[in-house]
Parts: structure tokens; C-alpha cells; sequence
């Protein structure tokens, strides 16, 4: 068995302070806590925590740190990784939910392996997140991404979109995963950075750093974590998200 890991949660945000709220606390609800919650923010408004949940923070003995930057999720993950001093960084979207004992199920896992055995590992999403028959056509047609647990393998299809297996029965290693939910080696994703080159929310971009990451180390995707994800609107414009796909 490795020695116990710590972590440290990033979080990009912009314009969804209510949403970001209900993020921060399942973050300090985790049984296994972080050394740093580090809440990247682009919002028109900065950003500005209340009083009850940094008072919240110190006494659990975890540092909140929030950085401002320009909006772009791939430069606020960057920027916040940057901020971490931990082996491992655990990425969280502001509308993912994760319940209290994800982390400490993630880190359990690998500690299992040790810290340089894996370059990643994620949980499964909520059964309740699954699209249905028409959906996953729908996301065919449109070459999107397609998620079913029918299958028993995450893999990159010839078009190099991904069909991922979102519940798989037994742990799995996978070529890519989103970052709503996933936790890293740190010193991979600084070696690996996300690309920075369109503003705001480009669909794909953590898929993109996942295939690179991956290359040096796996990433492992195991069925006990759960995390829910009800997209919330905000920074994902759909006439230019096909431009960046383009």
C-alpha cells in the first residue's frame, strides 16, 4: 500500500456565484479533506466569498484561495494549478456535485498503486446524468461526445470524438475523462498544460489534456465514486462553441 496522498481542489467559475457556493461547501464537506480549495474566477463581479464559509475554512484547516483571471477554463485550470503545492489536484466544475466521501474514495484507490503508478483517476457520473436512446443519436449526428454505460470500454472514435463508458461495471482505464470530477497528479498537469489558445469555455479542451496526460500515465476510471453533473448555463455560447470545435 503507498503512503496516504494529499490533495487540493481547483474550481474555474465565472458568473455563477450561487452555484460556486453550493460547490465550495460539498469541498469542505469532504471526509478527506483538502490542503487548498483554490476558486479561479473570471466573473464580470469578482467573486467574494462570505465571512461564515472562510470562518468554516480556517477552523477545518483548509486554505480557500481566490485568484481572478481572464475567462477561459483552460488558463483558470492552468492558473490554478499553479497555486497548488500538493501531489495530486482534484479538478471540480462549479455545477458538479460529489458526495462527501468522493475524494477519500478516489485517494483510497490509489494509494493502492502508489503515487506514480497513475496519472489520473475519476469517479462515475450519476445514473440520473445518463442520455437516452434518442440523445445519444442526436449526439452522433451532431458529432459530440456520447456517453452509455452499455458498453465496457471508454474509447476515441475515428472522428476523434469520445464515447465514454459513464457507469462502468468494474474499474476501468480510460483515454481521456472531463475535468468536472477528476483528480491528477499535479506534476502532470504542469507538464501537460490545458491549451489556452480560445477564450472562455471550448468543449473538448479537458479531453484534449487528458490524451496527453494519459500518454505518460493512466488514468483510471473506478465505478464506487459518484458525481452528478446538472450543466449550468453560463459561458458556453453555442455559436461559438462549433467555431471552436471547427
Amino acid at each position: 500500500m503507498g503512503s496516504e496522498l494529499s490533495y487540493s481542489i481547483v474550481v474555474p467559475t465565472k458568473d455563477r456565484h450561487d452555484i460556486l457556493l453550493v460547490a465550495l461547501e460539498n469541498a469542505l464537506a469532504q471526509t478527506r479533506r483538502p490542503d487548498r480549495i483554490v476558486i479561479v474566477d473570471s466573473s464580470e463581479q469578482a467573486l467574494v466569498l462570505p465571512e461564515p464559509i472562510l470562518a468554516r475554512a480556517s477552523a477545518a484547516g483548509v486554505d480557500v484561495t481566490v485568484l481572478h483571471t481572464r475567462p477561459s477554463t483552460s488558463a483558470q485550470r492552468n492558473v490554478g494549478v499553479r497555486h497548488v503545492g500538493s501531489p495530486i489536484v482534484l479538478f471540480l466544475d462549479d455545477d458538479v456535485t460529489i458526495p462527501a466521501t468522493y475524494a477519500e474514495t478516489l485517494l483510497r484507490r490509489w494509494e493502492r498503486e502508489g503515487l506514480s503508478a497513475l496519472g489520473g483517476i475519476v469517479g462515475a457520473t450519476n445514473p440520473a446524468d445518463t442520455p437516452g436512446p434518442f440523445a445519444r443519436i442526436l449526439r452522433r449526428l451532431l458529432m459530440l461526445h456520447v456517453a452509455d454505460s452499455r458498453r465496457t470500454r471508454t474509447f476515441i472514435r475515428r472522428s476523434g470524438k469520445v464515447w465514454f463508458v459513464d457507469r462502468p461495471r468494474t474499474e476501468v482505464f480510460v483515454p481521456a475523462a472531463g475535468a468536472g470530477a477528476v483528480a491528477y497528479r499535479t506534476d502532470l498537469v504542469r507538464k501537460h498544460p490545458f491549451d489556452e489558445r480560445f477564450g472562455g469555455y471550448a468543449l473538448g479542451e479537458d479531453l484534449e489534456m487528458a490524451v496527453r496526460l494519459s500518454r505518460d500515465a493512466p488514468i483510471l476510471q473506478i465505478p464506487e465514486a459518484h458525481y452528478a453533473h446538472q450543466p449550468a448555463s453560463g459561458g458556453r455560447n453555442a455559436r461559438n462553441r462549433w467555431y471552436y470545435r471547427g
